[in-house]
């Protein structure tokens, strides 16, 4: 009688239990169906879905990620869950002939572009000067989403030469080529000759050895040499545009990382004012710290983020990782350098190792190909964007898709309601005990970031807004991967637009304009982000909110301070 008198009061708790559950459900299906947007306000990607998404929630705790286990929580997805109002992952978009005016990249900016890139591999110095003034004049009309410009170098790649006309060059297997030396890059590659700028190809070669053009597409063989130089046998056809990149296999190109021609267009690039540099090929931490050497002239601080394309880098991985200010995962030409079923193994390693070492990942290269030519992208394309989301990348890039396809604007909407979605699939805390696992010795900043991570699933906060005026306490923050966003306020709108490298970060320039004791300085700041988030729509009143300053405080001697406050 004993024994069957226990199970009574814990039917009773659990009852309760899934009572108190069902309460929260109802009370934030409430606030779904009644969530508005403020009038006038602009609609930020970054933060917003877009306007015609306006029936999706703000964030109120994200009840999926209360699930007990990663299991549990894979098993409560269905097709009605409602993505967040707040997409945490970035999306870089590369700036070509196909959005080359300004009113398309306001379009880019709208439907959810964050960081702006300009590709100097292609085309003369005078049309980049172009198009970075472009993507300003684009940017200031939304002053408050704080678009990055990127400049990603050409490095020691070698390429084909241009085709004349625009008409491609046809390469159909079993024909025979010439492959010739254009140090230039002008010479024209013809039917039965192309043209190449890399001089020791020939001697570097060898009879047998296989050569790749535009990121595996095409391949040639190997069967002589010549003094006009290689002759090759096409082993896999297609079509040869212009400009397009070779790989050589198990050969280490000797080029130095920064040619004359890339200094000039990385000086070109600080005069300029962009944020970020991506340096190709990248293949150690000497060639990382070559490229920082040169970006330190810069009066403001420029990022450098390092391009994994090559064998040589994934041996020097880790070294890389210390070194840069972030890794880009070149998935085209490393699927050309290793097996391409390696590929997805090789992204989820330099992922995880960013992940654990704070440091942001990029995921590049023919992610949503197919839309260069059609409107839709394939189903493939949608679960490759969000698989990306799901290994824990900052940010997703957009290639061919925005600079030479037929709907650079649909291909950003497009990523950008995919990532949306596969962030609810997100379960932040298995990477949050995996960090509390690693992480056995945090400085100050990390225990900080880590109990405002903690503090979020405990009470159910919407979101966490800090102060920092380098970026560095919201780059820590975003490491553990809370499940709100991070709105981090800034005094220089130069450091806001490199957050967005970050993942969950939503960069706020907040300038001090009061004048005062530093700590009501400090308030008055964090009382202006409570008001952005509020009108953005993410906080309502009433919901708690977890402050943190990352600004030295002289009075206590700390550098930090967390609290937790409803906002009003």
């Amino acid at each position: 009688k004993l024994f069957a008198t226990r199970p009574a009061p814990i039917r009773l708790l659990t009852a309760e239990r899934d009572s108190r559950r069902k309460r929260r459900r109802r009370e934030t299906r409430r606030k779904e169906e009644s969530a508005e947007s403020p009038e006038g306000f602009p609609l930020s990607p970054s933060c917003l879905l877009l306007t015609r998404h306006m029936a999706f929630p703000a964030y109120s705790g994200n009840a999926m990620d209360a699930a007990p286990t990663h299991l549990e929580h894979l098993t409560r997805l269905t097709t009605d869950n409602v993505a967040s109002r707040v997409r945490k992952t970035s999306i870089i978009a590369t700036i070509g002939p196909s959005c080359d005016s300004v009113e398309t990249i306001r379009e880019m900016i709208v439907n959810g572009m964050n960081i702006a890139r300009v590709n100097f591999s292609h085309g003369d110095r005078d049309a980049h000067r172009r198009r970075i003034r472009m993507i300003k004049e684009a940017r200031e009309a939304y002053p408050e989403y704080y678009v990055a410009i990127a400049l990603d170098t050409k490095g020691p790649e070698i390429r084909t030469g241009p085709v004349k006309d625009h008409i491609p060059v046809v390469l159909k297997e079993r024909d025979g080529f010439i492959v010739s030396v254009d140090v230039t890059g002008k010479q024209y590659c013809v039917q039965g000759q192309i043209y190449i700028d890399y001089p020791l190809i020939a001697e570097q070669l060898d009879i047998g050895q296989d050569l790749f053009i535009d990121d595996g597409v095409i391949c040639l063989r190997v069967l002589a040499k010549h003094p006009e130089g290689l002759h090759c046998e096409v082993i896999t056809g297609g079509e040869l545009g212009s400009h397009k990149g070779i790989n050589l296999p198990s050969v280490r190109v000797q080029l130095p990382i920064l040619s004359e021609r890339d200094e000039e267009d990385i000086k070109l690039g600080m005069e300029e004012h962009i944020d970020m540099i991506f340096a190709s090929y990248v293949r150690d931490k000497k060639e990382v710290w070559t490229v920082k050497d040169l970006v330190s002239e810069s009066k403001k601080p420029i990022y450098v983020i390092a391009k994994i394309e090559n064998q040589d880098s994934l041996n020097n991985i880790d070294e890389i990782i210390e070194a840069a200010d972030g890794i880009l995962v070149a998935r085209g030409p490393l699927g050309v350098e290793t097996p391409s079923a390696k590929v997805a193994i090789v992204q989820k390693m330099i992922v995880s190792k960013c992940n654990r070492n704070c440091k942001p990942v990029v995921i590049a290269t023919q992610m949503l190909e197919s839309m260069t030519c059609n409107p839709r992208a394939t189903r493939a394309e949608c679960s490759d964007v969000a698989n990306a989301v799901l290994d824990g990348a900052d940010c997703v890039m957009l290639s061919a898709e925005t600079a030479h396809g037929k709907f650079p604007v649909g291909a950003v909407k497009v990523m950008h309601n995919i990532c949306a979605e596969a962030e609810t699939a997100y379960y932040q805390r298995w990477l949050l005990q995996d960090l509390r696992r690693f992480k056995t010795d945090l400085n100050q900043i990390e225990t900080m970031a880590l109990a405002a991570a903690t503090a979020v699933t405990c009470m159910h906060a919407t979101a966490i807004v800090l102060i920092s005026s380098s970026g560095r306490s919201a780059q820590i923050c975003a490491q553990f991967r809370p499940p709100v966003p991070i709105v981090a306020l800034c005094s220089s709108k130069a450091v806001a637009r490199k957050l967005h490298l970050f993942r969950g970060v939503l960069p706020y320039y907040c300038p001090e304009t009061k004048v005062g004791p530093k700590m009501d300085v400090i308030e008055h700041t964090l009382e202006m982000g409570l008001e952005h988030c509020k009108r953005r729509g993410f906080v309502q009143s009433g919901d708690p909110v977890v402050l943190i300053t990352g600004w030295p405080n002289e009075i206590l001697s700390i550098h930090s301070m967390m609290q937790i406050v409803h906002a009003k």
